[in-house]
């Protein structure tokens, strides 16, 4: 996943992608949902965010488009400590997106597990992208003389135009 970050930060750096929309977005908080099927996930951390706005709630964050066209997506929470499943999921505008969800299950209490849920979406402009969850929940980690581990990263990029 490190990987992949640091590649999306090098090709964002390039004059060809200087004027590109794109947010990266992270969160340090652990979140468990409370009131399905509403929870929505909050990313209060703002890496790197050029031509997309957003907006932070008490408790989720929301991505506004400022641009029409197709965007990469991609989200990666890790999951709370403990026996269960996380779900995860985009929406746009209050809806969820088709095929959308990701599910990782654990069965040992001292497990956690990092999911990817990843898509390219024709987005337009004053689109709302919230992400949903249910089940166990996310959590950050902060291994000692480490980065922190964010309980998500979020990452999306416009990548061309919609047909």
């Amino acid at each position: 996943m490190k990987i992949l970050m640091i590649v999306i930060v090098a090709l964002l750096s390039f004059p060809v992608f200087a004027h590109t929309p794109f947010a990266q977005l992270s969160s340090d908080i652990d979140q468990v949902p409370l009131n399905p099927p509403n929870n929505r996930v909050k990313m209060e951390m703002v890496d790197g965010l050029h031509q997309v706005g957003i907006t932070q709630f008490p408790k989720h964050t929301e991505v506004k488009i400022k641009r029409r066209g197709l965007y990469m997506i991609i989200a990666a929470p890790q999951t709370t400590t403990g026996m269960g499943c996380l779900n995860l999921w985009f929406q746009i505008n209050g809806s969820d997106v088709d095929n959308s969800n990701v599910r990782v299950c654990q069965t040992h209490a001292s497990d956690t597990d990092v999911i990817v849920s990843q898509g390219a979406l024709c987005l337009k402009k004053h689109d709302v992208l919230t992400l949903g969850m249910s089940g166990i929940g996310i959590q950050s980690t902060k291994p000692p003389e480490e980065p922190l581990i964010p309980s998500i990263i979020f990452t999306m990029f416009h990548i061309g135009k919609c047909k």
